[in-house]
């Protein structure tokens, strides 16, 4: 009797141990899977940086920018005349080992205007000392992202690098283009259709 107490005293602690140990891995398993489609979100994620408009194409090309915040917020809009027909967007881009992706547009130049000549937009965004693209996202991301624009280095970059987004074959008078960056640092250049 003794020993039948003891086998099943064994069976009761060892079917325990086995459903604590299946119960264990499967919450395991549910948190990895959770990880791994929050992962796959952030690889969709993407924010539209700046939007501009042809308004104008005889000598010169008069373009209409807006510049976004990380929200999709209008934070300001300018106008510039270039020339040449083709647009030219230079970006300082950050990629941080959070695998988010800060851009601060630059230059505005075109095929008839060099690099060292374009227009430098930052004084657009970058007022009172205060990046106002990323604004929105609270005070100490905020300041966190204004060091990052003022070069200063941090120990959270995965990577940095300058980025030129251009169109292709000129732009038309009243067609509208957005910039567009990815998660992962990409940029992109498309025509849209918007108001």
């Amino acid at each position: 009797m003794k020993n039948w107490l003891i086998f099943i005293l064994f069976l009761i602690v060892a079917g325990f141990l086995l459903y604590f140990l299946f119960f264990y891995s499967k919450i395991e398993l549910m948190n990895k899977k959770k990880v791994l489609l929050e992962e796959i979100e952030k690889l969709k994620k993407e924010y539209v940086f700046m939007r501009f408009k042809v308004l104008n194409q005889t000598e010169d090309t008069i373009l209409d920018f807006v510049l976004y915040d990380i929200t999709g917020v209008e934070v300001t809009n300018f106008l510039l005349t270039n020339k040449g027909i083709d647009v030219f967007v230079e970006n300082r881009v950050i990629v941080l080992k959070k695998s988010n992706a800060i851009v601060f547009p630059l230059k505005i130049y075109s095929e008839t205007i060099p690099p060292e000549k374009g227009t430098f937009i930052g004084n657009y965004y970058f007022v009172s000392g205060e990046v106002m693209l990323y604004k929105s996202t609270g005070k100490e991301l905020s300041d966190f992202i204004n060091k990052l624009y003022l070069n200063e280095s941090n120990e959270y970059i995965e990577t940095s690098f300058n980025a030129v987004l251009h169109t292709l074959n000129g732009v038309k008078t009243g067609k509208s283009y957005e910039c567009f960056v990815h998660i992962n640092g990409g940029l992109e250049l498309r025509e849209v259709d918007y108001e």
